[in-house]
């Protein structure tokens, strides 16, 4: 039996995501990928000290799915 340690299994999922990604985003799009997702997360820091608690860990959990999403696409289309 195999084992996978966690680094292995965490370069195959980026590998396989990266595949996907280069096909389909050009680099143009990468970067404002990455720009709005570095937008959107002081807006949900913002929101999370002032109105509420699931608007704003929400809003933060999107901005950073998203920023790092285009980080990553950034990165390894570079690479």
């Amino acid at each position: 039996m195999a084992r996978y340690s966690y680094k292995r299994a965490f370069s195959l999922i980026i590998a396989l995501f990266h595949k996907s990604l280069s096909k389909r985003m050009t680099p143009r799009s990468q970067k404002i990928l990455a720009l709005v997702g570095l937008i959107v997360i002081p807006f949900g820091g913002i929101s999370l000290f002032n109105d509420s608690f699931i608007l704003g860990m929400s809003s933060l959990a999107v901005g950073m799915s998203i920023g790092v999403v285009g980080a990553l696409s950034v990165v390894f289309s570079r690479a």
